[in-house]
């Protein structure tokens, strides 16, 4: 990824150095450049998140010629099976508590039949992580690093990453930016849809892990008394919930 996608287009990512493979261990270490004195979130300040959402946007621009390149190959392509194992998984560990999510099913569902449009809209290099702390930021530069997710699907899904658990009004501002980074001109059909889209996606990808949350993880998240958890758990329960809210408020929006 370093070598065949970034270090051509001389994007501002942490410099790669190369990669050491222990015999013993046979772990394998990524060599990249230490940035002093950079923040590891963008999401700390407005003006960081917002240079993020112009990076992806003009990444994803010079990247829309490129993917046809065989020197690409390497990167996986989202087909229909990816995206509807997202949500099957999703639906099997959270769906069954109809009582409390009824309409998680039908989100599923509904989220399959739309998976063509994320298959036949315009394609280019993603990050396939783009979270805010995924994003450094250095004296007004962002430096996106953890590239092992990258892939070949819509550019929405960056940006619906990125913009996670801000309010409307930022993810609007955010969009905006994306679009004018990318899209110069003109904003292209079906921006708004797709996006939409990949922010449902974005949020099946992580209710549909099984290895993230434990059974009984799950469970806490629909009772009214968790029960003794740990911090951590705690907090992941509440993390579910939100992701669960999430998904609720675009429903209208799928039917």
């Amino acid at each position: 990824m370093y070598s065949k996608v970034l270090a051509p287009l001389q994007t501002s990512t942490p410099a790669f150095y190369g990669v050491y493979r222990e015999k013993s261990s046979r772990r394998t270490w990524l060599v990249i450049e230490y940035l002093k004195g950079a923040s590891r979130d963008v999401s700390k300040t407005n003006d960081a998140v917002i240079h993020a959402a112009r990076w992806i946007g003009r990444f994803h621009s010079l990247n829309e010629k490129r993917v046809s390149s065989n020197q690409l190959g390497f990167l996986r392509k989202y087909d229909a099976k990816y995206y509807v194992g997202w949500a099957r998984r999703a639906n099997r560990l959270f769906g069954h508590r109809r009582t409390e999510r009824p309409w998680l099913p039908q989100l599923c569902a509904r989220f399959e039949e739309l998976v063509p449009y994320l298959l036949k809209a315009r394609k280019t290099v993603i990050h396939g992580e783009y979270y805010p702390t995924n994003v450094i930021y250095q004296n007004g530069t962002s430096r996106p690093a953890d590239w092992q997710s990258a892939a070949i699907a819509v550019g929405q899904i960056d940006l619906a990453a990125l913009t996670q658990n801000w309010p409307k009004r930022m993810v609007e501002r955010l969009g905006r930016e994306y679009v004018r980074a990318r899209w110069p001109k003109a904003e292209p059909d079906r921006f708004d849809r797709l996006f939409g889209i990949a922010r449902v996606y974005m949020t099946l990808r992580w209710l549909g892990d099984p290895g993230l949350a434990s059974p009984s993880i799950r469970r806490s998240i629909f009772s009214r008394r968790p029960g003794h958890l740990s911090i951590r758990s705690q907090n992941l329960v509440r993390k579910y919930r939100r992701f669960l809210e999430e998904l609720r408020s675009e429903e209208e929006s799928f039917n």
